[in-house]
């Protein structure tokens, strides 16, 4: 599957791929929060990552500033089959949320921030962890741990598996991961 979120909806686009090639009819899920209009676009980034075992979905808004209906980090059940996005998980972002990653066995989900606009030397950006394992929403959202932080500057980047196994991120204007 191929998956897209449109701008200022709460639709998901799915889109099969397959050997013959990618569908240009997308299964819609209209479910979770739309991105919300602000002074810029900078709450379209963000990522959809899917979970390894492809049961799950994670999504975030890099959101603005203190505009906190502009912020968005949530989990999603998927269902394979269908292309289907459902339940939606919110949880508590950091505001400027950017990177994301499942862990490997999906028992965890990863974030990073990329504070950029309306946020000031005071602000931190973060690396941080929620553990999904219990499957119980309440107990989800009070997992949240935050592993590192960089003073206002320091960005981290995107997260990505590397073929090791171990979740890789890159500190911007760095390099190293």
């Amino acid at each position: 599957w191929l998956m897209t979120h449109e701008y200022g909806t709460s639709n998901f686009l799915a889109y099969l791929v397959t050997s013959s090639g990618i569908s240009t009819i997308p299964v819609i899920s209209n479910v979770g929060p739309a991105h919300v209009s602000c002074n810029s676009n900078t709450n379209a980034r963000g990522e959809i990552k899917f979970s390894p075992n492809g049961n799950k979905i994670a999504f975030n808004g890099n959101g603005v500033g203190g505009n906190d209906p502009s912020n968005i980090l949530c989990v999603f059940d998927f269902d394979n089959s269908t292309g289907m996005v459902s339940y939606p998980l919110n949880l508590p972002y950091s505001r400027g949320d950017y990177g994301l990653s499942f862990s490997p066995d999906n028992s965890k989900l990863y974030g990073t921030t990329w504070k950029a606009l309306n946020f000031g030397l005071t602000d931190y950006n973060y690396l941080y962890q929620f553990d999904l394992s219990s499957g119980n929403a309440s107990t989800i959202i009070n997992s949240k741990q935050i592993i590192d932080s960089l003073q206002f500057g320091g960005i981290y980047g995107t997260l990505k598996i590397g073929p090791d196994g171990k979740i890789y991120v890159r500190y911007i204007n760095s390099s190293y991961l």
